[in-house]
């Protein structure tokens, strides 16, 4: 799954926190990261759990903006 965040300045903190969550990511530039959860679900579970993940690292970081792209 593809996520964007809108201030690539928080891509350190952003990778950082994805990798604490046992999670892949591969940066593909221009604030958009491929996430791939290090375990298999089904679709509409894998989008659950990411977005839970996203959910929290925006609340710590003070609603930095970041969005899920597929």
């Amino acid at each position: 799954m593809r996520v964007r965040l809108d201030d690539d300045g928080h891509g350190d903190d952003f990778v950082g926190f994805m990798q604490r969550c046992r999670c892949i990511v591969v940066d593909q530039g221009d604030g958009v990261y491929e996430i791939f959860l290090a375990h298999d679900l089904p679709k509409r579970l894998a989008r659950a759990e990411l977005r839970a993940y996203l959910s929290i690292w925006a609340r710590v970081n003070h609603g930095a903006n970041v969005r899920l792209l597929d």
